[in-house]
This record gives structure tokens, C-alpha cells and sequence, in this order.
């Protein structure tokens, strides 16, 4: 009987042997997925840097590209390595595109028309009432591209000299009220051309050539 039964003890023995060898052993996926987490964020934390300054490197190579600067490429290429801190160095250096005195602006203090003229206080020593009348202030806005693209400025101001940004740049225009004269040279000199209310998608197609304008004024009203 011990003889008959030893071969089926061995049996079961065996096959639960290799039973348990096949069995894998239990995953822990939340271990796993941990060290997993571990292992990729140092990686995405060093990106960050790399993205922010990519974003920056593009903005400023839109911008300059508006602005006609040059070495533009060399403009993105300090950003991109320098980042925020480059940022800011672009933001100081580059060109501004407001029409003031700051920016090298010349205001025509002894414009005049019609009615209107310009100020120098709002309290005259004369102390005279001010006549009220419904005059609308003669507005244009200039662009530095054809089709009102590229840098703007809105102004209702006479302009002897456009400034170091402006001059001989302007490309198209919109005359929102008055008819306004734009001359080739500074303090009203040179040639001129007349524009009255209208958009003037390419500036000077039929007017003249383009970007020559280094002062302006409004002559009438409208």
C-alpha cells in the first residue's frame, strides 16, 4: 500500500511545487507608478525654464519684427539664453513707438487752425470765458506698414519733427477728422501731400513715395 500511494504523494508534491513557482508574485502598482513620478518630474521641472524662455524668445522676435529693428536674430538669440533677465534688457533698449518728446518728438507750439490752436496753459492771464463750440479735433493715426500694419500712434497734435522712430517711416494712415498736409522734411519743409478724412491703406501709392514723411500738421477742419 506505502509502495502504491509513495508515487502519488510525489505527484502532488511536485505539481504543487511548480503550482507556486508559476504563480507570480502581486504588483504594487502604486509603488510603481511613484517611482515613475519621481524619476519624470525632475525632467519636466528642468523644461520649464526651456519653455518660458522659448515663449519669450518668440514674443520678442514678433515684436522687433513690428518694430523694423535689426539683428533681430540676435535680439531672440540673447532672450532664449538669457531669459527674463534679457526680457528686460529688450524692453529697455528698444525703440518706442509713441509720438512725444521723449521719443525725439518736435510739437508745433504755434499751430493753429480755425478756432483751435495749441496752449501752453490751461489758465490764460487773461482769464477770458471760452467760447463754446462744437469743433471736433482734428485726429489722425499713422502705421508703420502698409495695410494699418506694424507699430501705430494716434494723435491730434502737429508734429514739426516726427522723431528719431517715425521719421521717414510712415507706410499708411488714417484720417479720422481734418485734412492734414505730411511733408517730406522737418519743420513743414520740402514737398507735402494733402489727406483728408479716409483710410489710406497704402499711404502714398498715388501720392508719393513711401516712408519719406518727417513732419505733419492738420490745415483744416472737417
Amino acid at each position: 500500500m506505502k509502495r502504491l500511494c509513495a508515487p502519488l504523494f510525489l505527484s502532488v508534491s511536485l505539481a504543487s511545487a511548480f503550482g507556486q513557482s508559476n504563480t507570480p508574485p502581486p504588483v504594487d502598482v502604486a509603488h510603481d507608478a511613484a517611482g515613475i513620478f519621481f524619476w519624470i518630474l525632475p525632467m519636466l521641472l528642468a523644461l520649464i525654464p526651456l519653455i518660458i524662455n522659448l515663449v519669450l524668445m518668440f514674443w520678442v522676435g514678433s515684436d522687433a519684427k513690428n518694430r523694423d529693428m535689426t539683428h533681430r536674430g540676435i535680439w531672440m538669440l540673447f532672450v532664449f539664453l538669457t531669459g527674463f533677465l534679457g526680457w528686460f534688457v529688450y524692453l529697455l533698449v528698444r525703440p518706442t513707438s509713441t509720438l512725444s518728446p521723449a521719443n525725439g518728438c518736435v510739437i508745433d507750439t504755434k499751430w493753429k487752425v480755425g478756432p483751435l490752436s495749441y496752449h501752453a496753459c490751461a489758465v490764460e492771464p487773461a482769464h477770458t470765458q471760452p467760447e463754446a463750440r462744437n469743433v471736433p479735433l482734428p485726429e489722425v493715426i499713422i502705421f508703420d506698414h502698409v495695410g494699418f500694419k506694424g507699430a501705430s500712434a494716434r494723435t491730434n497734435l502737429s508734429f514739426l519733427y516726427l522723431g528719431k522712430f517715425w521719421n521717414d517711416r510712415i507706410s499708411s494712415v488714417i484720417v479720422v477728422n481734418g485734412v492734414w498736409r505730411f511733408y517730406r522734411d522737418a519743420h513743414y519743409g520740402g514737398d507735402y501731400w494733402d489727406l483728408g478724412p479716409g483710410y489710406y491703406e497704402c499711404f502714398f501709392t498715388s501720392k508719393g513715395p513711401d516712408d519719406v514723411v518727417s513732419s505733419f500738421q492738420a490745415i483744416e477742419l472737417s
